[in-house]
């Protein structure tokens, strides 16, 4: 075996660890500087995201063609609620609970100022079928990235109280 070099064996763990290692802190600097927030997806700068499920207690199956909104509302003292982000899509037959995401523009939101979640689960024809009711889900800061649940409660339409 005259001629050949053969690999400490010390040298060659010792290197696939330091690469290893030098391939885990370019990927947390990639992530960090790029705006990857921990969900899979980019956020824009100057972006906040909620995340969250809507659902209800009542053991009843949604239509399957059913609309969820949901809304960060500021919320002031004995004012309307007003709507700063909005999102509505097709729960597309999937049932309680479902999830949402909801991204805001930070420069909307006002540190001063209260906000609140809310959510509306309509059929296909637009009858309300659940709603949140008010101050049932207050942020203490909209840009939390904690999971939020949204509770809505069945609404009487005005052809069943008849």
């Amino acid at each position: 075996m005259i001629g050949t070099t053969v690999p400490s064996q010390d040298r060659f763990p010792r290197c696939v660890a330091q690469v290893l290692l030098a391939a885990v802190a370019a990927l947390t600097l990639a992530a960090c500087g790029s705006g990857i927030d921990g969900q899979g997806g980019a956020l824009a700068a100057g972006t906040t995201r909620l995340s969250g499920t809507v659902t209800y207690r009542e053991k009843v199956a949604l239509p399957p063609d059913a609309k969820v909104e949901v809304r960060l509302e500021e919320s002031t003292q004995g004012t309307p609620p007003v709507t700063v982000a909005m999102q509505i899509f097709d729960s597309a037959g999937r049932q309680v609970p479902i999830p949402f995401t909801l991204e805001v523009n930070r420069d909307v939101l006002k540190g001063e100022r209260m906000y609140a979640l809310a959510a509306t689960i309509r059929s296909q024809s637009g009858e309300v079928l659940y709603a949140s009711t008010d101050d049932e889900t207050n942020l203490s800061s909209p840009n939390t990235t904690a999971r939020i649940e949204i509770f809505v409660h069945p609404v009487r339409s005005s052809s069943a109280q008849r």
